[in-house]
């Protein structure tokens, strides 16, 4: 991403749009850095990533999706840029474990047991599924990420990835940036 960024950047300012993908990573952690550095540099930023299985469709009591995190930035004019990061899940995974962790009890909806029930019990959400936020939105949310992610080159990986996860190995991720230009238009035929 480091070596990514710049190139990224002039990209975006001279064509109006630009994105960048991630294969092969072990953990990005929060993204809401990334897209913070570029909308203080007056660019819109909006991060993706993907990751195995760990949340259920709405509806639904197997995991399907990531708890695939995203980020927006959006820079303003008279202060810091306006930022958000977050996960298609009620509760991101790693509040989870912590809760299990320290033996503490989950809210309502945000996770199903190993045998699709509804729990609070942390260890229990630890070991099923968590709950998408928003019920279908959240889960459409979810399942955009998931296409934007393979769509950025890396379909076969993720699906590779997230098989040799579930069977004990790595996890990796994948992760789409995009940066958008703020201000003006593209000229014509840009694209």
């Amino acid at each position: 991403l480091d070596r990514g960024r710049q190139p990224l950047i002039e990209a975006a300012r001279e064509t109006g749009i630009a994105a960048l993908s991630l294969v092969r990573i072990f953990h990005m952690a929060a993204l809401w850095p990334e897209v913070e550095a570029i909308a203080e540099d007056g660019l819109c930023a909006l991060a993706v990533t993907s990751s195995r299985a760990l949340v259920a469709p709405a509806g639904g009591t197997k995991a399907m999706f990531g708890t695939n995190p995203m980020a927006f930035g959006w820079p303003r004019r008279d202060g810091p840029p306006l930022v958000f990061d977050q996960a298609v899940s009620v509760m991101a995974r790693g509040e989870v474990m912590i809760a299990a962790r320290d033996g503490h009890a989950l809210p309502e909806g945000v996770a199903l047991d190993a045998d699709g029930n509804p729990t609070t019990d942390a260890q229990a959400a630890v070991d099923g599924v968590l709950l998408p936020f928003g019920g279908y939105k959240g889960s459409s949310i979810g399942m955009m990420i998931e296409l934007l992610a393979a769509e950025a080159g890396c379909l076969q990986e993720v699906q590779r990835i997230t098989q040799d996860a579930m069977e004990g190995g790595i996890e990796f991720e994948s992760s789409l940036r995009m940066r958008v230009r703020l201000l003006g238009g593209l000229d014509e035929g840009a694209i």
